[in-house]
């Protein structure tokens, strides 16, 4: 079928109205996509992609970013907190480590800020939060570990000549191989499919 065949009902359908952007509010949500990307200053940027699981909203996107600099780190740890991530944050490179973070649920909380005009038009500032999903227990604190003991202390009449020194092994050789893919965009099945296999 070409766009010819098209014509006749192009001109019967009515032009979609636009949704706009979601209000303030809290949403159940979860992550359809992620992205490792740059800034138009050039600093490192996770975009993320949400899809509206629940409410009059459900099924609408929404994208946000987080730029990545040394006064925002303590802001991109709590959202990485979010998805259970406590990895490297230079590991993000790698795609292998995005990809647990695709359907995970968090609730996306949405704030005006005031409007900024830039040639004339109106843009609505907004920020976006991520938290926990609704109802989801806090995550426990890491266990701390006791001191370990002081080492007993001997005393020799005698003074021994000293030991050979210890000969360590070298580490084992790590099974893994072949290279990293850096692939930084990650998009999860469109419509809610099967679990991502991790």
């Amino acid at each position: 079928m070409g766009l010819q065949d098209l014509d006749d009902l192009y001109d019967k359908t009515e032009a979609a109205v636009s949704k706009g952007p979601l209000p303030d509010g809290n949403y159940e949500a979860h992550l359809d996509r992620i992205e490792l990307t740059q800034s138009s200053n050039g600093n490192d940027m996770l975009v993320f992609e949400v899809i509206i699981d629940e409410g009059d909203f459900a099924g609408r996107h929404h994208t946000f970013n987080r730029v990545i600099t040394e006064q925002t780190l303590s802001y991109v740890k709590s959202d990485l907190k979010v998805f259970g991530y406590t990895g490297k944050l230079s590991a993000l490179e790698d795609q292998n480590n995005l990809t647990p973070f695709l359907d995970k649920k968090l609730q996306v909380a949405i704030r005006s800020k005031g409007q900024t005009v830039v040639n004339g038009k109106t843009y609505d500032n907004k920020n976006t939060y991520i938290n926990p999903p609704k109802g989801a227990k806090p995550a426990a604190a890491p266990a701390r570990q006791a001191p370990a003991p002081a080492p007993a202390r001997e005393v020799q009449a005698v003074v021994d000549p000293p030991a050979a020194p210890a000969v360590t092994p070298p580490p084992a050789a790590n099974s893994r191989t072949g290279g990293i893919t850096k692939r930084t965009v990650v998009k999860g099945p469109r419509g809610g499919g099967d679990e991502p296999p991790f």
